[in-house]
């Protein structure tokens, strides 16, 4: 059975979660095992924090890829040697970049360069500042670059007042306002953050300070993150297409495990995505207006009737390209766009209703087809954009205006059902993530209260189904406690706690290498086995394991689940030491007892002796 292994810097956030679930796509297609390390950053694993890392290479797997994150912080030097760590096993990155590894890249250079472009040719900007990336990092490079690019090109000069250093995270947004304004005493037209995250603490900051986006500043991200869609001023930005990246990754390890291959850099297509924080209404709502057509292009609703299969080709693209943008739903797969067969009986409901009088036929059509048993937030959104180019068809070429009055009410209220529906949606997946958190604070409560390791496999297998776990093992590495940060490869451990297919298996007493439990789990998953290491540590000391079936995406139950089995484990560790050296403490104080004992009645010989 071919694996790979995946290694990156964390479980959550906005680019690991899609990134995966592409790789994922890929590797079900072609039956692969994908084990993922989310180990931290390079720069936190050279100090010895956690030693996945160590663990990873020496588990034996057909090729690995190496998710960006993890390199953020490190010097070229030791990315390449990491990379070269695990020759002769195929490497492919995920953003990086080292000699004789392929990468796959979002094309930075020319998404950036358009999003600068529309701030100055359709808002005549002139003065934008940039908030850069980390140093070092290729992304950010290239991000830079471009904006400097697209500022000359227009002709314009690039004032370094207006460049301003990041690091991606929220807060260097929040210092870079802070600089612009407060130490630069600079005010420019528009700020473009290298990335989404960095931009929404800018949009904070100047939230802080009653300064308005974008009426008063406008601002530009870039990654389309979801948090930047949903903000209260919707992020203009420009779209990676994680999901894509993450398959063609997978595609590109997968033929370099065949002796094939691209070598280099493999570019995935950016797009830039309008929001109000430019100044914009949002692209969505432009796509929905109708375009004015010549008289003579009006023609009786039959002949548009007749030519459905042309029309439908055209709202499938719309659809396609609405899904292409989509990141991976919470059940990790990407949204599903409606087939051509599908369109086609919703547009011949909406055509019967219209033309053959059939009453209350389009909208329970449309709702059988927008409500499959586990719908989407993402494609209730695709749907949307499919009404706006199924209405742009129809109602753009139809001459009958009575007819034209009856369909816009129809699609007035199949917006209002998909509306609804997306409502629901989202208030389901609050629920179950609400579930989720009430699990892991019963679960918490019931380990503070445990003294002894084997109390802990019943409150697992209790909690286990409520958090959506379908398999999990825990593996202790022997002498965890005793352990330090820099022993990062222990020699052995055993396996505390199996878990599978709803049930706790008893786990066998032998010892054995850390490394050769991973695959020998994979192989009793079901196929192809999705798995998740997570490291088991507590104040940097390495106490094991824990391996989890990635059952959903909702990552952060997986990480908290690591954290409270860690603090568990250190905890009956602590009492069980503690235990230890009061037993060896009666023991002394006995063996001193006895001392004293025999060194008394020593004395006690020895007193009549000196009498005679």
């Amino acid at each position: 059975m071919t694996s790979i292994s995946v290694l990156s810097s964390d479980l959550r956030g906005w680019y690991g979660n899609s990134f995966f679930w592409g790789i994922v796509r890929r590797a079900r297609e072609e039956s692969v095992d994908v084990i993922w390390f989310p180990g931290g950053r390079l720069s936190q694993a050279e100090k010895g924090v956690g030693g996945l890392y160590d663990l990873a290479s020496r588990v034996k797997t057909h090729g690995v890829i190496l998710v960006g994150d993890l390199a953020l912080g490190s010097t070229s030097e030791t990315i390449r040697g990491f990379c070269g760590s695990f020759a002769p096993t195929p490497v492919v990155g995920g953003v990086v970049d080292a000699d004789g590894v392929p990468v796959v890249l979002p094309d930075s250079k020319e998404g950036m360069f358009q999003l600068v472009s529309h701030l100055i040719e359709t808002h005549t900007f002139k003065h934008i500042a940039f908030i850069c990336g980390p140093s070092g990092q290729l992304e950010s490079s290239e991000r830079f670059e471009a904006y400097k690019k697209a500022v000359t090109t227009h002709g314009l000069s690039i004032d370094p007042e207006l460049i301003v250093p990041g690091d991606y995270l929220e807060e260097s947004g929040r210092a870079a306002v802070r600089l612009l304004l407060d130490e630069r005493r600079v005010r420019p037209d528009a700020i473009v953050a290298a990335n989404d995250s960095m931009a929404l603490g800018a949009l904070a900051e100047f939230r802080s300070r009653g300064i308005r986006v974008p009426e008063d500043i406008a601002l530009a991200g870039f990654d389309d993150i979801e948090a930047g869609r949903l903000a209260l001023t919707p992020l203009t930005t420009v779209r990676q297409h994680f999901y894509e990246a993450g398959y063609r990754t997978a595609d590109t390890l997968l033929e370099r495990i065949r002796g094939n291959g691209p070598e280099g850099k493999i570019l995935v297509p950016t797009e830039v995505v309008i929001r109000s924080s430019c100044g914009c209404l949002p692209s969505e709502v432009d796509d929905a207006q109708l375009e004015e057509g010549a008289e003579s292009s009006l023609v009786p609703i039959g002949e548009i009737r007749e030519n459905l299969p042309v029309l439908v080709s055209s709202i499938l693209e719309a659809a396609l390209k609405t899904g292409r943008a989509s990141h991976s739903n919470a059940f990790g797969v990407p949204p599903q766009i409606p087939s051509e067969q599908t369109l086609l009986d919703v547009t011949e409901a909406l055509f019967a209703e219209l033309v053959d009088g059939k009453a209350h036929h389009f909208l329970p059509v449309l709702r059988k087809a927008v409500q499959p048993e586990r719908v989407e937030v993402e494609e209730t959104a695709i749907w949307q954009n499919t009404l706006s180019a199924l209405r742009s068809g129809l109602l753009s070429r139809l001459g009958d205006h009575k007819l034209a009055f009856k369909a816009e009410n129809l699609f007035q209220k199949a917006r209002i059902l998909l509306a609804e529906t997306g409502l629901r949606v989202l208030t389901y997946r609050r629920t179950v993530v609400e579930q989720y958190e009430r699990a892991l604070q019963d679960l918490d409560q019931a380990l503070n209260g445990i003294l002894d390791l084997e109390e802990m496999p019943p409150l697992l297998t209790r909690f286990l189904p409520a958090l959506g776990i379908t398999a999990c093992y825990v593996v202790m590495y022997e002498g965890a406690g005793h352990l330090d940060a820099s022993e990062s490869s222990p020699k052995s451990a055993k396996l505390v706690f199996s878990y599978s297919e709803g049930t706790f298996k008893a786990s066998p007493p032998q010892s054995f290498r850390p490394s050769e439990f991973i695959p020998a789990a994979a192989a009793t998953c079901k196929k192809p086995a999705i798995l998740i290491v997570e490291p088991l540590v507590q104040s940097t000391k390495p106490l094991g394991y824990m391996l989890v079936e990635a059952s959903h995406s909702e990552f952060e139950v997986y990480a908290q689940l690591r954290n409270l089995v860690s603090g568990a484990l250190f905890r009956t560790l602590l009492l069980a030491q503690r235990e230890e050296a009061s037993r060896e403490l009666k023991e002394l104080q006995a063996e001193a007892q006895r001392w004293a004992e025999d060194l008394e009645e020593l004395t006690a010989k020895e007193e009549p002796a000196e009498r005679r």
